[in-house]
């Protein structure tokens, strides 16, 4: 079923990194993890779709300075996708530098949901603070989880996003809550990108009609 939640991880995480690319987005910076499974599943489908260039690094520090490599040279904004826990802290000397020379790159880190925080849970930790003193802009989806958010909701971030990079160019934190099962089946992963390509491929942004 389409609905589940590991459905929904990989067709939300599908639908957002599809929309960077509508806004410019070009190249992609994938650090290992589980957390984060469900976005290196879907920016897996857009590479080879073609319309985005994926880059794994080991290293949370090194992705980072990668992408801000990238937006210097290009002038274009770029990702990194990192899993929960102290990985975010590692991104913090990139987003400094970021910040200060105004290059335009999206942090975005997968987190717990709402529920496993302040409890004790495994690399749960308040993430969503490590980058504000240098990002322009911290979000979040839906903080029970990504499986909660709908199409709209998805939509409204990037229009934030794009918004704040016209207006002040530089670094944003997205910090998006996973709840498990965070894999998915071969079966519900066509199911789901058959879903994406007849109704979410093609999808636009409000503000680029403007």
């Amino acid at each position: 079923m389409t609905s589940s939640i590991d459905c929904q991880n990989f067709l939300r995480s599908i639908q957002l990194l599809n929309l960077f690319t509508k806004i410019g987005v070009k190249n992609l910076i994938l650090c290992p993890g589980s957390r984060s499974a469900p976005l290196a599943i879907a920016a897996g489908e857009l590479n080879k779709l073609g319309i985005l260039n994926v880059f794994n690094s080991i290293d949370e520090r090194s992705a980072g300075f990668h992408a801000l490599g990238i937006s210097t040279a290009s002038g274009d904004v770029s990702l990194v996708v990192t899993t929960s826990g102290t990985a975010v802290g590692n991104l913090l000397p990139a987003a400094i530098e970021a910040d200060k020379s105004c290059k335009s790159i999206v942090f975005i880190t997968a987190d717990r949901p709402l529920r496993l925080k302040n409890c004790g849970s495994n690399q749960t930790v308040n993430q969503e603070e490590f980058l504000k003193s240098a990002c322009r802009s911290n979000l979040s989806t839906n903080l029970e989880g990504i499986h909660e958010n709908n199409d709209d909701d998805i939509l409204k971030i990037l229009e934030i996003i794009k918004k704040q990079i016209l207006q002040s160019p530089g670094p944003i934190h997205l910090n998006l809550p996973f709840e498990k099962p965070l894999d998915i089946s071969l079966k519900n992963k066509k199911k789901i990108l058959e879903v994406f390509e007849r109704f979410l491929f093609k999808q636009k942004l409000s503000i680029l009609k403007r």
